[in-house]
């Protein structure tokens, strides 16, 4: 299943449903860039605001996939049951924080049926400072032992920031696992809350199987100009590619 999932440029964009003002926008926002991105990323802000089955309906109105970025971390007991109950909502991929432990993964592995499940890495807001000080490691050290776990826990793949792509491209064991990587930033918007980015040209070159881009198109005054700019640059860098 999950080799079917970004085989179009269109299925290697993912666009975050986050610092939007009501659902009637969200809505207006989807039906502006449905045509030009496969995915839309649904998180903690929008599902706690309209509730995960409103938002996954929204969706899944305009033909595209769901991302729901939950981003469990509980004992491996809860986080098990809670994939369970996600799953059965239909999404088509779901996160689990990789911090949260081995046995936390392998009991969401057991549990997603056919959902295409990613382990999250190092946040993008991370900086190196901040890595030390929460793991006690650098980014890239914590990033590739995050990677072997999800990848020893047969996860499908990993949420990274652009900038470990390279690393992890280079080692043929993670060859077969997803990247999706969040901290795109078009080369219109300014810097955010995002410490670790890349343009979406550089981080497909890089390596990364999707982009995540939020504020680069949602924010922008013609978002459906923005995505389909983003969805060119997306097909530019898989044409250098081949």
């Amino acid at each position: 299943m999950k080799d079917n999932l970004f085989k179009t440029p269109k299925d290697k964009l993912i666009i975050a449903i986050d610092n939007v003002a009501s659902l009637g926008e969200i809505e207006d926002l989807i039906k502006e860039t449905y045509l030009f991105c496969g995915w839309y990323k649904i998180g903690l802000e929008v599902s706690t605001a309209y509730g995960i089955d409103t938002m996954i309906n929204l969706v899944k109105k305009y033909k595209a996939k769901v991302f729901f970025d939950g981003k469990f971390h509980d004992i491996p007991n809860t986080v098990g049951h809670a994939t369970a109950k996600l799953v059965q909502k239909n999404v088509d991929m779901m996160t689990v924080h990789c911090s949260a432990g081995a046995r936390a993964l392998e009991r969401a592995v057991e549990n997603k049926g056919d959902t295409c499940i990613l382990g999250v890495t190092v946040l993008t807001s991370h900086t190196e400072e901040d890595c030390l000080h929460i793991f006690g490691s650098p980014v890239n050290e914590k990033v590739y032992q995050f990677a072997e776990d999800a990848l020893n826990s047969k996860m499908d793949g990993i949420v990274c920031s652009p900038n470990e792509l390279l690393m992890l491209c280079m080692d043929p064991q993670f060859n077969d696992l997803i990247k999706i990587t969040p901290g795109i930033q078009p080369d219109w918007t300014v810097t955010n809350d995002q410490n670790r980015t890349m343009t979406p040209k550089d981080a497909i070159l890089n390596g990364a199987t999707a982009i995540v881009v939020g504020r680069g198109i949602t924010q922008q005054k013609d978002r459906a100009e923005a995505a389909q700019l983003v969805l060119q640059q997306i097909i530019d860098a898989m044409l250098i590619a081949k």
